[in-house]
């Protein structure tokens, strides 16, 4: 976020004030967004409820610090910390700057009042323990969305896995993939 427009507040505020002028053209009833940090804040400032429709990987769980996203990355320490704070108080100070309550921690912008998970736990990106979404609803891809795998020939199970390549048992769950 920070190299999106919240590295100062006065950048967020102008995003934001975008935002705030769909929303009054608009005049929804609330505000479903899938991934829109901005717009959610602008939502909160309108006092409109918000729904957040997405999979896992721009949902964090609710911790502070919020998790990093790129976690095969290392990181020197205190930086997702520091990260937190700055990307926290810029928001805080857009929403006090316009009458909104702010935020106790900065991941509570992204799942607005009803986050909608379309994931499985099994694929979510933080691994987060069964109690920590109100609903898995399993992925939302649209049924005419992306191209047609090319199977090959064969009677056997179609299987789609997505493995990372360093993990330590990525050859071990292929060479089971091919047993099967």
């Amino acid at each position: 976020l920070l190299s999106c427009g919240y590295l100062k507040a006065e950048h967020l505020d102008a995003l934001v004030l975008g935002w705030l002028h769909a929303l009054r053209l608009a005049r929804p009833d609330a505000v479903v967004a899938d991934y829109a940090p901005s717009a959610m804040i602008a939502a909160r400032i309108a006092g409109l409820p918000t729904a957040s429709v997405g999979m896992g990987f721009w949902m964090p769980p609710h911790q502070h610090p919020i998790p990093p996203y790129r976690d095969w990355e290392p990181i020197e320490p205190g930086r997702v910390e520091r990260a937190d704070a700055q990307v926290l108080g810029n928001v805080n100070s857009v929403l006090r700057r316009h009458g909104a309550a702010p935020l106790a921690q900065l991941s509570h912008l992204f799942g607005g009042d009803m986050p909608l998970m379309c994931s499985w736990p099994e694929i979510d990106h933080y691994a987060r323990a069964e109690g920590d979404m109100p609903e898995w609803l399993g992925p939302n891809f649209l049924p005419d969305a992306g191209a047609v795998p090319h199977w090959p020939k064969g009677d056997g199970p179609r299987v789609f896995a997505y493995l990372k390549s360093g993990h330590p048992d990525h050859a071990a769950v292929l060479n089971a993939l091919v047993a099967l």
